[in-house]
């Protein structure tokens, strides 16, 4: 079993979640809804500007000739794909400008932003993890869609989507793709590396279910992109209207991820979605206020604690879903980097508790953590060392 079949298998909730979603499900079965391909194909394209990134990112990353050797054939790769999208696109009458005019979905946003901060923050294993999803997935999706070859579709309206990912040049993008994620775990693989990569895995690949769920989402609106409004072309204008698919938009907030005597203060939260979780101090950013003064401020608020905003260092994405597995809130985390000057952690009336931890205390399986707090709190030690080095 190779490392990718074992990630699927230690997450294959998550997995199956997105392989087996019911938009998938319906475009095999040809009865996907127009409207949800429409809006799936534009919000694709303006994913795989973001994954071209991410390929140029692994480059950089790389360290030998052979994996930026690999980098640039997934680079080029993706930028086939995008080009055979727009050809797509054109053939279902969305113009090259309707594509280029269409604002990033929240979905395209959550995964692709997610991709390039596991490749910023980590290393080229990390990075190759949260690609695996979407580079190799589409190309195991594609091939049951077909199982007994092309020809056997026939008149599939979704036949020739169906050809680009089962076809032999993407086929070839894949295994190479799959070739080096066994060859990277190779050289750096331990248990306790798998486990925080499975985790890893299965957060890409909620994520890839997500965005099948947005192009679900668009066909119970009234109009999905690359249709036309009937008033607008009444009057003339001949203009596509791009719907925003969800009343939902995000959030800023800020986290303060605080250190003092070798530790970092967490708080474990009293209310939904996150109650009974460990996570960082930290809440909304008022009108006028300044990311660093927020996190100070919200620290202060919640802890007691009173500490000096060093930086920016980096956001994540949260979000908050109903019963029916659909979007309610979208909180763009935005973590600040701080120093303890004073205080003891006194938690306020909406945390459970606060306390100090060593990172390795993070790793503890008991422990229920938000998400992506162990990483974060990784990335802001190794950012508060060099703080430490230089001051």
């Amino acid at each position: 079993m190779d490392i990718f079949d074992r990630l699927k298998q230690a997450a294959a909730r998550e997995w199956e979640s997105y392989v087996g979603h019911a938009f998938v499900r319906q475009l095999g079965e040809g009865t996907l809804p127009e409207a949800a391909f429409r809006t799936y194909l534009v919000q694709d394209y303006l994913f795989l500007i973001q994954f071209a990134r991410a390929w140029a990112l692994a480059a950089y990353k790389s360290r030998t000739i052979a994996d930026i050797r690999a980098a640039q054939a997934g680079l080029a790769g993706i930028l086939d794909e995008a080009e055979l999208h727009v050809r797509l696109c054109e053939r279902w009458d969305i113009s090259r400008d309707d594509i280029e005019a269409a604002p990033e979905h929240q979905a395209t946003v959550a995964y692709t932003r997610f991709v390039l901060d596991c490749g910023a923050a980590g290393d080229l294993l990390d990075l190759q993890v949260a690609l695996a999803p979407c580079v190799i997935g589409y190309a195991e999706i594609a091939n049951k869609l077909a199982p007994k070859g092309l020809e056997a579709l026939g008149e599939h309206p979704y036949r020739e989507w169906i050809g680009e990912y089962a076809g032999e040049a993407y086929q070839a993008v894949a295994a190479g793709a799959r070739r080096q994620l066994d060859d990277l775990a190779e050289r750096s693989m331990t248990d306790r590396r798998f486990t925080e990569l499975a985790v890893l895995f299965g957060k890409a690949s909620r994520l890839e279910a997500d965005f099948w769920q947005m192009g679900l989402d668009a066909s119970s609106s009234s109009l999905a992109v690359g249709e036309r409004d009937p008033d607008r072309a009444s009057k003339g204008t001949g203009a596509n209207r791009l719907l925003a698919l969800s009343p939902v938009r995000p959030v800023a907030a800020t986290i303060a991820a605080v250190f003092h005597e070798s530790r970092i203060l967490l708080v474990r939260r009293a209310n939904p979605p996150d109650a009974g979780r460990w996570g960082f101090p930290g809440g909304k950013i008022e009108d006028g206020e300044a990311i660093e003064t927020a996190a100070v401020r919200e620290l202060l608020e919640e802890t007691g604690v009173h500490a000096e905003a060093l930086r920016v260092f980096t956001a994540v994405d949260a979000f908050d879903y109903d019963e029916s597995d659909r979007l309610r809130q979208h909180f763009i985390l935005i973590a600040v980097l701080c120093k303890w000057k004073s205080g003891e952690a006194v938690a306020d009336d909406d945390a459970l508790e606060a306390r100090w931890f060593h990172l390795d205390e993070l790793d503890d399986a008991s422990l229920a953590l938000s998400l992506d707090v162990a990483q974060v709190a990784r990335q802001a030690a190794a950012l508060f060392a060099k703080e430490v080095a230089t001051s």
